[in-house]
């Protein structure tokens, strides 16, 4: 194993300092166990050496320390800016996708919604302009049945002056007058009151709001 394998797996396992530290403690050792032997006939480190030795191991050491930390920190500093710079940006394309999303299928909703409710309304206009037809000819038939039990023929009641009295007078539509006096069909009614122009008031709105529209696009 390489020395520098050597070091990278003790510092796994110890601190700078701690391996600092124990390097000194071996090299007294060494050193005092060389002057024992040797005293100051053999070859011994002076204090000048000894002193240059330490200076160059601590500052091998706090530099390599120094480094360690400085790249630790770092490294920790950039992976926490880089996490939080990639969080946000994924939270704010994350937000931003599902805001259209979410505002796409709203749109959608709405759409579908207001189809919808543009048909049920139809539907339910139809519906009851059906009933409504439905529940006039039942009314029409039930007071011609009343009329023929009592022996009165409905179209003697259907003239002019009766006419004039219920539409011009009494306000009354061809309508009611169908239903609850003649027992005849509304559309017969009205074409008999159409041939002595006798109009309804509601028939009589209907003719002047068309007169102003077109008397509009023509200004137009």
């Amino acid at each position: 194993m390489s020395l520098q394998a050597s070091l990278q797996l003790i510092r796994t396992q110890h601190s700078y300092m701690k391996i600092y530290s124990e390097l000194m403690r071996m090299m007294k050792e060494e050193y005092d166990e060389l002057h024992t032997l040797f005293g100051t006939k053999g070859v011994f480190l002076s204090s000048s050496v000894q002193g240059g030795v330490q200076a160059e191991v601590q500052g091998g050491v706090q530099a390599e320390v120094q480094g360690g930390v400085q790249a630790e920190v770092q490294a920790e500093v950039q992976g926490d800016v880089q996490a939080k710079v990639q969080g946000d940006v994924q939270a704010k394309v994350q937000a931003e996708v599902q805001g259209d999303v979410q505002g796409g299928v709203q749109a959608e909703e709405l759409r579908h919604l207001r189809v919808v409710s543009k048909k049920v309304i139809l539907q339910e206009q139809h519906s009851d302009s059906k009933d409504l037809k439905k529940w006039q000819k039942e009314q029409e038939q039930k007071k011609l049945a009343e009329l023929t039990a009592k022996g009165i023929d409905p179209h003697t009641l259907l003239t002019v002056e009766n006419l004039r009295k219920w539409i011009l007078e009494d306000s009354k539509t061809f309508a009611y007058v169908s239903r609850e006096y003649l027992g005849l069909p509304e559309a017969k009614v009205a074409e008999f009151g159409n041939k002595h122009d006798i109009k309804s008031k509601i028939t009589q709105k209907r003719a002047v709001i068309a007169a102003t529209q077109r008397a509009q696009q023509i200004r137009s």
